[in-house]
């Protein structure tokens, strides 16, 4: 299912190379790195009425700059099976820019717990694209456009 999408001013490798910096992500990440087979794990509270804890162990399957990162996570449970996912971010170039598809696979609608993750991730992956927008245009700003431009004194 598409989880997010949204297009930015920017090439797929400018927007890649600021989307796979961890410090953008709202969760707390420890040991990300952008290539498959890399395993990390993320932190996040404990998700209160629900069965899940606060961390997840992940693994990165696809990493192709510019194009595709792909990440299965495993969330940790008090019971019963862990939440399986697999989550894809996918940059397509546009024709001003790129967009950014944030595709998940494996939720279990049926289980609330996972309804209510699949909610917050949907949240934190909206506020990650918010700061993902302002990193890209503080990073490839255009020289004299913070004087608003025309190189003008």
């Amino acid at each position: 299912m598409i989880l997010f999408e949204r297009s930015f001013a920017y090439a797929p490798l400018q927007v890649w190379s600021v989307m796979v910096d961890p410090d953008l992500w709202s969760l707390q990440t420890t040991g990300f790195r952008p290539e498959v087979g890399c395993r990390y794990r993320i932190t996040h509270p404990a998700i209160l009425g629900t069965r899940l804890l606060g961390t997840g162990d992940c693994t990165v399957v696809a990493a192709d700059p510019g194009e595709l990162l792909s990440v299965d996570f495993v969330r940790t449970v008090r019971e019963g099976d862990p939440a399986r996912w697999t989550i894809s971010h996918r940059l397509t170039a546009a024709e001003h820019g790129t967009t950014l598809t944030t595709y998940l696979k494996g939720v279990d609608i049926n289980d609330h717990s996972e309804k209510v993750l699949m909610r917050i991730v949907t949240d934190s992956t909206a506020r990650s694209a918010h700061l993902l927008e302002e990193w890209l245009a503080n990073r490839y700003r255009v020289p004299g456009e913070e004087y608003g431009g025309g190189g003008g004194i």
